[in-house]
């Protein structure tokens, strides 16, 4: 999440693409056109990540807390197999190393998957090959061992380190979105005839997930809803189009 004044995105992507157009000269995902690195992105995300994650819970399913699983298992609206991951860690695990192989050959001797330098794909990718190769060293397992060009990779991404961090109170947040309101709407946007109506973003991966408001804008890329809230006042809400449905009652419910 990302918080400006009374604007809150949603999405890493979508943080990012904020971010470059603020600050284009240090733009996390710079000459993307043409590229397959957004492809490289989402199948980070939603393939990758979720191998990684059943593999690690197969793993540790005889020491999962019971309160974690209850929580997993509403936040996904479904029910966790602990024994079924169990008996899958070894399918799990060969799938995340064949895609290991294809980031080994396709990293070749670059330093980096987008280019000279670091970019949005780089951070996409490193915290779920450092899930992996944690999980897997903690089970005896090779890790990054048979990877030797991901495994430098993985040095030079860690040598960045996490930055300058100032922490902020919840309470301070409210304030500066109560002190003011949401930017201009983008200029351009698509004439869509939900705008102005009460309407729900859904959340593709996580059956529960609903944040309901009044759309205001649409185009290719972000859905923007305007949501009164009664601690902070007007606030306006980012999300990208891809991978959260728009839930209108103006066009019999479906979703778009």
């Amino acid at each position: 999440m990302l918080q400006i004044g009374a604007d809150i995105y949603c999405d890493s992507a979508l943080i990012a693409a904020e971010l470059d157009q603020r600050f284009p000269a240090r733009a996390l995902a710079p000459n993307t056109a043409g590229t397959a690195t957004p492809l490289l992105d989402n199948w980070a995300d939603r393939i990758l990540f979720w191998q990684v994650v059943r593999y690690s819970m197969g793993l540790r399913a005889d020491a999962v807390p019971p309160a974690l699983i209850h929580d997993r298992e509403a936040f996904w609206d479904h029910k966790i197999d602990l024994d079924g991951l169990k008996a899958d860690v070894g399918y799990h695990r060969g799938q995340i190393t064949t895609g290991l192989g294809w980031l080994e050959n396709l990293l070749g001797g670059a330093d980096f998957f987008a280019g000279d330098t670091p970019a949005l794909t780089d951070l996409a990718l490193y915290h779920v090959v450092w899930f992996f190769a944690k999980a897997d060293t903690t089970a005896s397992g090779s890790g990054l061992s048979l990877f030797p060009a991901l495994s430098a990779w993985m040095a030079r991404i860690a040598e960045f380190g996490h930055g300058t961090r100032t922490e902020l109170a919840p309470a301070e947040a409210i304030i500066i979105a109560v002190s003011t309101t949401p930017a201009p709407l983008p200029a351009t946007g698509l004439a869509h005839p939900a705008i102005g109506a009460s309407v729900q973003v859904l959340v593709d991966e996580f059956g529960t997930e609903v944040i309901d408001g009044t759309l205001v804008h649409i185009d290719d890329t972000r859905i923007i809803l305007h949501r009164d809230m009664p601690q902070v006042g007007t606030v306006a809400v980012h999300f990208p189009r891809h991978g959260y449905p728009l839930r209108t009652t103006s066009i019999q419910g479906e979703n778009t």
